[in-house]
C-alpha cells in the first residue's frame, strides 16, 4: 500500500525525487519494499501457507538451476529448508542486479499466473494488479528505471516516452493474435536494456513487420506473401492508415532501419540473415 507521508511530500519539496532513471543499483529501502510487495502476494495475513512454501520453492529452484547453482543462499540447505527466507535473502544480498529483477520477474509472473488458481487464493492479501501498480510507483519513486508490464521486467529511458509509447504497444500486442509480434518487441526490449543493440534493431524490425503484416490482413489490404517492413508501410501510407503528418517520416524511419542493418552485417551472421530478409 503506497501512503504520501509526509517525509515522502518533504523530499518532493526539496526536489529530492528525481525523474532521471539509474540501472545498476537497487537501493536497499527498494529491495525491502519489493519483498514486502511479493510476500503479500504469495503469503496469507497468518503468514505463508504450504501453497505458499511450495510457490517459493519452485521459485527458488527454478532461478537455482538457471544460476548453475545448488542453492540461493544457506536458508534453502539443511534438514529443514525454508526456500522463501534463502529466495528473498539471495535478493536482499546480491550485487547483480539483473538476477535481482529476475527475482522479482518470476515471482510476479506466478503472483500473476498461478496464484488466482490456488484453492485459497483469495486469502492472500493483495490481488496482483496491486502489487504491480505498487512496484512500479515504489521503482518510480526510487529513480530506478525499470517497471512490470505484461509479464516483464522492462528498461524505461523516458517516463514520457515510457507512458506514450511503450505501454500502449505493450497494451496492443498482449491483444489475441499479436503474440508472435509481443514476443519479438519484448526480445527487443530485453537486448535493448542489456545494451545488446545489433540485436534489440532486429527484433524491433521484425516486431513492425509482424504488426503490419496482421493489420494488412485484418483490413484485407493486398500484400504479396514474402513483402518486407518497407512494403507493408508503404501499402499502410496508401491507405491512409497512418496519419497524415506521419507519412513523410516513416519511410525514412524503415530506408535508415535497413541501413542500419547494412552496417553491422559483415560483424555479426544474425545481420546477414537479416539482410535477406529485407
Amino acid at each position: 500500500m503506497l501512503l504520501d507521508l509526509y517525509s515522502k511530500r518533504r523530499r518532493r519539496e526539496r526536489g529530492e525525487i528525481t525523474d532521471v532513471f539509474t540501472y545498476d543499483d537497487l537501493p536497499n529501502p527498494l529491495r525491502v519494499q519489493v519483498v514486502h510487495i511479493l510476500r503479500d502476494g504469495l503469503e496469507t495475513t497468518d503468514g505463508p501457507d504450504q501453497q505458499s512454501q511450495e510457490a517459493y520453492k519452485f521459485i527458488h529452484d527454478t532461478l537455482a538451476r538457471e544460476y548453475g547453482m545448488f542453492y540461493l543462499a544457506d536458508a534453502a540447505k539443511g534438514r529443514y529448508p525454508n526456500f522463501g527466507e534463502a529466495l528473498f535473502n539471495f535478493f536482499l544480498q546480491t550485487n547483480d542486479v539483473e538476477r535481482a529483477l529476475d527475482v522479482v520477474e518470476l515471482t510476479l509472473r506466478y503472483i500473476e499466473r498461478i496464484v488466482p488458481d490456488w484453492r485459497y487464493s483469495a486469502d492472500r492479501k493483495v490481488s496482483a494488479l496491486t502489487l504491480i501498480e505498487e512496484l512500479n510507483e515504489r521503482m518510480k519513486q526510487s529513480g530506478v528505471g525499470y517497471q512490470y508490464e505484461a509479464g516483464a521486467v522492462i528498461r524505461i529511458d523516458s517516463q514520457l516516452l515510457h507512458q506514450e509509447a511503450v505501454k500502449p504497444t505493450i497494451r496492443l500486442l498482449s491483444e489475441p493474435g499479436y503474440e508472435g509480434a509481443n514476443d519479438e518487441f519484448l526480445r527487443a526490449h530485453e537486448h535493448y536494456r542489456h545494451g545488446r543493440h545489433k540485436e534489440a534493431l532486429n527484433e524491433a524490425l521484425k516486431s513492425f513487420e509482424s504488426t503490419m503484416k496482421i493489420i494488412c490482413a485484418k483490413r484485407g489490404w493486398q500484400v504479396e506473401t514474402n513483402a518486407t517492413a518497407s512494403a507493408f508501410s508503404t501499402r499502410a501510407l496508401e491507405t491512409g492508415c497512418y496519419p497524415h503528418p506521419f507519412k513523410p517520416i516513416l519511410p525514412v524511419f524503415v530506408r535508415r532501419s535497413k541501413l542500419a542493418f547494412l552496417r553491422y552485417e559483415t560483424r555479426s551472421p544474425v545481420m546477414g540473415r537479416v539482410r535477406r530478409q529485407l
